[in-house]
């Protein structure tokens, strides 16, 4: 039984610090997706805002601004 709760606890500690780094890990990148809520035209879904350049994600494609 000693063994069992050995085993959950290095298991949960193991899973809960992997899961921090992966969230550290994405707060780095620089990508950001923005839903359009009506700020602009109907056919945007998304705006992705990439490294200096906008990507704008159509319901007929993908639209790059650089």
């Amino acid at each position: 039984m000693k063994s069992f709760f050995l085993m959950l606890s290095l298991f949960l500690g193991i899973t809960s610090y992997t899961e921090a780094v992966e969230l550290k890990q994405a707060k780095k990148s620089s990508t950001v997706f923005i839903q359009n809520k009506g700020q602009w035209d109907n056919s945007v879904l998304f705006l992705a805002k990439i490294k200096g350049m906008n990507a704008w994600i159509t319901k007929k494609g993908i639209r790059y601004d650089i």
